[in-house]
Formats: structure tokens, sequence, C-alpha cells
């Protein structure tokens, strides 16, 4: 096997020694990569990892003329401080917000401050579409299912004033991509995809509905275009149909939904301080847990992992749910003779979790406080000392490269008159230093940073 296929997929062997050995604190250290500073790309706004390749996504704001820039290294194994730049991809001058890669990495989707949405085609490089979405500041959800469904909504997490109450859907195999405008009498707060043609959304008054979409209407955006179905022409209904409504223990937010595709079951967070859990064939919550704080984010764990790390736990899917008091908890709903387990080290609102692809971490960020990597064998915290954060609200993009071994996240400064004039970034990198030498470490800066990466090596490099 070539060196590029080992770097892909970490293997079990390196997994079980990394683990076995004493664990020691500060694994993960912070380098720097010299190229985009050298070129004097500074404002560094949001970055995304490529879902298999060895690719970062690394969007600029209008301080550097506003693009995409992207960094490819040879494989997953090769320091990041050597990735070499790619491609840059134009945009207009529009300053960053948000990045996200399709399901198998064809497709790069870029959101902008002024709300302006682009697509690329990877590794080609063509533009796709330039559209507008009606608010600033929107959010990106690739759909799981289909490499070529996006949805956008308005991200009122920011303290920007924005319409939140219209989700748009493209199809970017379409020449006019914009499928479906969907208006609502509440604010969009979140969505996750349950299937092809079928999401989740949660609102800012805690109702949560199971929405399906006309399969036609997702393959025309033509208004009034009827359809060939059993011979017969048929008129291609554009609305979603709302399969099931689901209302929070009390008025609140809901945060964040997350589906479990294995389960077949939809878990959620809000405001009112509840984690729950729906089921399509039931109107009530079918599990419920209380943490008597704001909820923020939250994500279902990945195969093969333990909540518990007792080594008769059993493996059984769990919830991970960052708190506003810095809390994350760790609840099986399946499990009901399993306690819910509370990791402490954050002391601020927890704004992100984020599995690692291979399973053996979990990220969280917390708001104008710290990063973490924790690890999932035994919950201790990787990073040792704790990464400042600057001063900010906007989303915190967590973002795990392919073979586990990177991590980008990044925030930004208060929106004030003198945002795009003060706020300058350097971009790093966390390397943990697993029993060998550490390569191109650093001092954190005392600048404010809105790009961090970390990353771990092992002895053997694989």
């Amino acid at each position: 096997m070539d060196e590029a296929q080992k770097s892909t997929s970490p293997s079990t062997t390196t997994t079980e020694h990394f683990f076995n050995d004493d664990l020691v604190k500060d694994l993960f250290k912070e380098v720097e990569h010299s190229q985009l500073e050298e070129r004097g790309w500074r404002n560094l706004r949001c970055a995304s990892f490529h879902p298999s390749d060895p690719v970062l996504a690394c969007g600029l704001m209008d301080g550097d003329d506003g693009r995409v820039v992207l960094l490819k290294g040879l494989n997953h194994s090769v320091p990041f401080s050597n990735w070499e730049i790619e491609r840059q991809l134009e945009c207009e001058k529009e300053s960053m917000y948000s990045l996200g890669w399709n399901l198998d990495g064809t497709q790069l989707a870029a959101s902008c401050w002024l709300g302006k949405i682009f697509v690329w085609r990877y590794p080609s490089g063509e533009l796709l579409f330039e559209k507008k979405h009606p608010s600033t500041h929107p959010k990106l959800y690739w759909n799981r299912f289909n490499r070529d469904i996006l949805a956008t909504l308005y991200d009122n997490g920011t303290k920007v004033v924005g319409n939140g109450k219209e989700l748009l859907i493209w199809n970017t195999a379409l020449k006019n991509p914009n499928t479906h405008n969907i208006a609502s009498e509440f604010d969009f707060c979140c969505i996750d995809w349950m299937s092809y043609n079928r999401f989740a959304c949660g609102y800012d008054n805690g109702t949560i509905e199971m929405r399906h979409i006309n399969e036609e209407s997702m393959k025309n955006n033509q208004q009034g275009i009827t359809s060939i179905i059993f011979g017969k022409k048929q008129s291609i209904v554009r609305s979603t149909k709302v399969l099931k409504t689901f209302i929070h223990n009390f008025i609140g937010e809901v945060r964040c939904v997350a589906w479990n595709e294995i389960l077949k079951i939809l878990a959620s967070c809000s405001w009112d301080g509840w984690i729950q859990i729906w089921s399509k064939e039931s109107d009530s919550p079918i599990y419920s847990l209380e943490v008597k704080c704001d909820a923020f984010s939250l994500v279902w764990s990945p195969r093969g992992i333990r909540m518990d790390d007792r080594i008769e736990a059993p493996e059984i899917p769990f919830i991970a749910c960052g708190l506003r008091n810095g809390s994350i908890v760790l609840w099986s709903p399946l499990e009901s003779e399993m306690e819910p387990r509370y990791l402490e080290k954050h002391t601020s609102q927890v704004q992100q979790v984020l599995f690692s692809p291979d399973g053996m971490f979990l990220a969280s960020d917390a708001y104008l406080e710290k990063a973490i990597v924790w690890s999932t064998k035994n919950w201790e915290n990787l990073t040792g000392s704790t990464f400042s954060n600057p001063a900010g609200d906007f989303p915190y993009q967590l973002s795990w490269d392919a073979s586990s071994r990177k991590l980008a996240s990044q925030d930004l400064p208060d929106v004030g008159d003198d945002l795009f004039r003060h706020s300058r970034v350097t971009t790093k990198l966390f390397t943990n230093h697993f029993k060998k030498r550490m390569t191109g470490v650093i001092n954190p800066s005392t600048v404010p940073l809105q790009l961090r990466l970390i990353s771990y090596v092992t002895e053997k490099g694989t």
C-alpha cells in the first residue's frame, strides 16, 4: 500500500498504539502556514476541509479582496505547513461568511456577508452559479443524500438583523438552480436533511417540522411546467408538505436538529433547556432530557465509540450537546440506566461540537474562550492548555479533515464601524507531538485569531 493510501485512513494499529501509551497533555500544538502570510492574506474568515482529499478551502474577507483560496497537501500525512496553494476562486471581492463541501467533494459552496451564494465545481474550479440569498449572512446546508441539493437560510445567531423567514432550496445541476423559496410566519433557525427530498427544520417559537418536497419539483425549476406521469400531463407542485409538527416543552428557539439515519429518529435542542428525541410515528417526544440550561449545538456519535470509558459499556448511539454554561452533555437516550455524562472544561457558551471522522476525537468551541479536543476513548482533554478566541458570536465553523488529524475553527470580532479595518488574522495549526519532535511550533499570537488549525502526527507519519 502506498503512502497516499495509508494516510487517507489511519490504521487500527496506529489508533490502538496511540491510546495504549500513557496519555500526555499538550498533544495538540499550534503551528503556522506561512504562504498565506507571505501573500498578505491575513483576513481569513472561514475554512472547510474536503471530505476525502487533503484540501482546505479558506475564505477571505474584503480586506484581502474577498476570495476563496484552496490549500492542498500531497497526502494527509504531509504537515500542513508544507501544503501548497492549489488555486484561487474569485468572488467579486465579496467578503466570505461560510464555506461547505457537498457530500462527495465535487462541489464547494460559499456564502458571503451580503448574501451572495457561490458554488464551484471541484477540482476544475468552474463556477456553477452565483445567486443572491434574500438576507445577509446565509448558512449552508448540503444534502447528505444528494450531492446537487443545497439549502440556505439566514443565520439568526448573528448580531445583524436579517430576514429569517425564508428558506431556499437549490439544485446545482440546473441552469436556474433555485427550485424552492419556502416562506414561514416564524424565523427558520436550523435544518437537517432526512433524505433526498425530506428535511427537518426548527423555528424560533419552539416548533419543529418534518417537510417533504415533491421530487419532480426538485428536478425542474420552471414555474407551471407539466410532467408526464403514467402518460398523463400533471402540473408540478412547487410547495412543500408538512409531514409532522412537534413543539418543545416551552416556547424557545430551536437551536439545532440532527437526524439519525440508522435509528430513523430526530434529536433537537432548544433554549428551553431540553434535549428531545422525536419519531415520525409519535406526536410527542419519545425521549427527553432536561439539562436546565440553554442548549446550542448537538451531534450524534459515530459508530464504534462508547459514551462511558468502562470496558463493559455498550456501543450505543449517544448525543453530544453544548450548553450555555460551558458544559457538554453526553446522553444516550436508548440506554435508560446510563446516566448522562458532563464534560466541564469550558466555562462559557459552547457554540459547536463535532466528532472526527474516525470517532477518536470530539472537538468543541466556546464563545469568547477556547477550543478543546477530547479523546473519545476516555474523554480526556487532548489540547492541554486552552486557546483564546477573540470577542464575537458569529458561527464557529469546526471542520475536521478526512484523516482526523487536522481541525479548523474560526470566529470573528464583534461587528462595528472598523470591523474590516482592524481585524487582522493569522493562520495557525496545532500539531500533536505524539512522542516525536514538534514541527513548526510557535507561540500563540497576541493578535486575535480568526482561523485556527490543529493537527496531530504519529511516529510513523501515518
